[in-house]
């Protein structure tokens, strides 16, 4: 899916706990930047990466809903952009935040809440062809 700013978002949901996912989002991220890209590019202008990846459970383990993972310097601590960007976002915790709240709308097979409307909305088109 195309973005703002010329970035590339590619969601993901992923019920299974079957295989390394940390890999897998790598993976799809590199074949996104390969089909994106034509030879002959300059590295500049290859289009950034955001690979948001919700899944069932809390694969790292933290408790944390979601998990924003970017290449970091270990020795100084500073972020590098290289265009790739991770958000990991699970439904198991249930820690009363925003996105945590939406996630577990998502549980459920009649979608409704006020807190998320046009969601809410959405979800009920689709389902009910409305």
């Amino acid at each position: 899916m195309e973005g703002v700013e010329d970035k590339v978002y590619n969601i993901e949901i992923q019920r299974s706990d079957n295989c390394n996912h940390v890999k897998r989002v790598r993976y799809n991220a590199s074949t996104i930047t390969i089909n994106k890209s034509e030879p002959g590019d300059e590295f500049e202008d290859v289009q950034d990466v955001i690979v948001i990846y919700i899944s069932e459970f809390d694969m790292f383990g933290a408790g944390k809903t979601v998990y924003h993972v970017e290449n970091v310097i270990r020795e100084t601590g500073n972020l590098v952009n290289d265009g790739l960007m991770s958000v990991y976002v699970n439904t198991e915790v249930a820690d009363d935040s925003l996105i945590s709240d939406l996630m577990q709308c998502f549980l459920k097979t009649d979608f409704k809440d006020d807190k998320f409307p046009n969601v809410s909305r959405r979800m009920k088109e689709l389902k009910h062809g409305e």
